[in-house]
């Protein structure tokens, strides 16, 4: 069972290069550009299929050692209805078809971006995970990571994943709230050297619950309802 998480240390952002806009490369697709200045934001204006949603990228920034930029990279987002509420995922993926990010000889690919994710009106985002495919032949007790500290009014605790865990997927639950920010980092071998990983895909997602208020009305509503059948069937 899911529990909720509650913390008190004060939120603090780090800032990183910025991701810059470009066109769709597939269906639903939106490509990472190398570091500009500008951010890419996904709402129902450039994606109506993701329902109301608002997706801030503001960071796509590679460490010192790493051994590619951002670009050929791109995020795709869908929305669906879980058992639990309803999730928007961000799928990380390459646009050529190859690994995401490959670590090999002297370098090491570290891909960190800060994600603020808003949800509809009348939903409050609850839960956040992360996912990874990939492989770490060279150190599997490494892996591929994917690590994330989800801020909302309060700095939550970190969450991470890697294909050696099980199961891979990790998630980390909050008080409701309608917009969180993420700091998340996309690591692809832990050492620099001959270490040779390779990330396929990443993937973060969100679940929202409708706000307590609109459940509410809803309840009343429904109850609302059935006295009006009711009343029929008697008349």
């Amino acid at each position: 069972m899911r529990s909720v998480l509650n913390t008190v240390s004060l939120a603090t952002l780090v800032g990183m290069a910025v991701v810059a806009p470009s066109r769709a490369q597939t269906a639903g697709g939106f490509l990472l550009g190398p570091a500009a200045s500008g951010s890419l934001t996904i709402d129902s204006t450039n994606d109506p299929s993701i329902k109301g949603w608002t997706i801030v990228l503001s960071g796509c920034g590679m460490s010192l050692a790493s051994a590619e930029t951002c670009a050929g990279s791109e995020v795709i987002p869908t929305v669906s209805n879980t058992g639990i509420g309803i999730t928007l995922s961000l799928v990380f993926e390459s646009s050529t078809g190859g690994p995401l990010l490959t670590s090999g000889g002297t370098n090491r690919s570290d891909m960190a971006a800060n994600i603020t994710v808003t949800a509809p009106t009348g939903l409050n985002i609850y839960e956040a995970e992360v996912n990874v495919n990939g492989s770490d032949p060279t150190f599997p007790s490494r892996g591929i990571v994917v690590s994330q500290t989800v801020t909302t009014t309060v700095v939550e605790p970190g969450i991470s994943t890697n294909p050696t865990n099980s199961p891979t997927l990790q998630s980390q639950t909050f008080a409701p709230i309608n917009a969180v920010s993420a700091g998340t980092d996309f690591l692809a071998g832990t050492s620099n050297g001959t270490e040779n990983a390779t990330m396929n895909t990443a993937t973060v997602a969100y679940t929202a619950v409708p706000e307590p208020v609109s459940s509410s009305l809803l309840t009343v509503g429904l109850a609302g309802l059935g006295l009006v059948r009711r009343k029929i069937r008697k008349g």
